[in-house]
């Protein structure tokens, strides 16, 4: 809306104004950190809208904070305008002199992940419930469309991989299909043997392993954004042909009369197994043919 963002970039000052100080009248018991860059910042409060089961109605009077980590960034006491909730102040974060004059390490001024943290101001207490949603501050900047509250709603892989194990193609954050060929007579991975990372800091990930090349050959990583909305990945298992050659009988048509000597069956190959009963176990031990009775 024209006249609210109007409204935004008007407010702002009083906000730069009012934030300059950390002490406020019933001021939550957080302890902002001060940096020399900060992101200038108005917020819709809409925590209620999205999260019907947080602990508390949050209304004018209450307070919004800003954390990077354990970090307080910003404190900001929510006000009433035009029967919607905002707040109004700079969220503090990156160096102003980042890159001047010269690029110092230890001087940054990249962009870091916020969350939020509501003060119940009739309890006189932090409320106890995660506040659904991230931002991205921008130091040196401004945001002034956000709305607190809102869940995340990336659903994408950052990293994939499966140990000992090449996915084709390579992974790639917008590529959803893999393909894996194991060696004949390999073994599907296990859950452990796979590694999935997400991009968002509020997806999770669910994976469900092949189990089997005849039926479920196929992995399925799930990610789940903040927001419910998921994206499927999926890797096909094929196992590779067999390269070893079959075994082969030195002399495939024996002659014994009853009574005789036998010798042990010979046969070329590796790891063979022989069997005197095609529905029996095999063994290691070429076996010796029986002379005792004609047949």
């Amino acid at each position: 809306m024209k006249t609210l963002s109007s409204f935004f970039k008007t407010v702002i000052a009083g906000a730069l104004l009012f934030t300059t100080s950390s002490v406020f009248a019933a001021a939550p018991t957080w302890t902002r950190v001060d940096y020399t860059n900060t992101t200038a910042f108005v917020g819709w409060v809409r925590i209620n809208h999205y999260d019907s089961g947080f602990p508390i109605t949050v209304k004018a009077g209450d307070y919004i904070g800003a954390f990077v980590g354990t970090e307080c960034r910003m404190i900001a006491e929510v006000f009433s305008y035009n029967g919607n909730l905002y707040v109004s102040s700079v969220i503090h974060g990156g160096d102003i002199f980042d890159g001047y004059p010269s690029d110092d390490p230890n001087l940054d001024n990249t962009a870091e992940e916020v969350e939020w943290k509501v003060w119940d101001n009739a309890a006189n207490k932090v409320v106890a419930a995660t506040v659904k949603g991230t931002l991205f501050s921008n130091p040196g900047g401004e945001i002034l469309s956000y709305e607190i509250g809102k869940p995340n709603t990336n659903s994408d892989l950052e990293s994939l991989s499966v140990a000992g194990a090449d996915l084709s193609p390579a992974f790639s954050t917008a590529t959803t299909s893999y393909a894996v060929e194991l060696a004949a007579g390999g073994t599907l991975p296990v859950l452990a043997n796979y590694s999935a990372f997400t991009t968002d800091s509020r997806a999770t990930v669910t994976i469900t392993p092949a189990t089997d090349f005849a039926g479920n050959n196929v992995t399925t990583i799930r990610v789940t954004a903040e927001d419910g909305t998921f994206t499927n990945y999926t890797i096909t298992y094929t196992q590779a042909a067999c390269t070893i050659a079959a075994p082969t009988v030195n002399n495939p048509i024996i002659h014994y009369c009853v009574g005789d000597i036998a010798a042990p069956l010979t046969a070329n190959g590796t790891n063979l197994l022989w069997y005197t009963n095609p529905a029996g176990t095999g063994i290691t031990t070429p076996p010796t043919p029986s002379t005792a009775l004609a047949g």
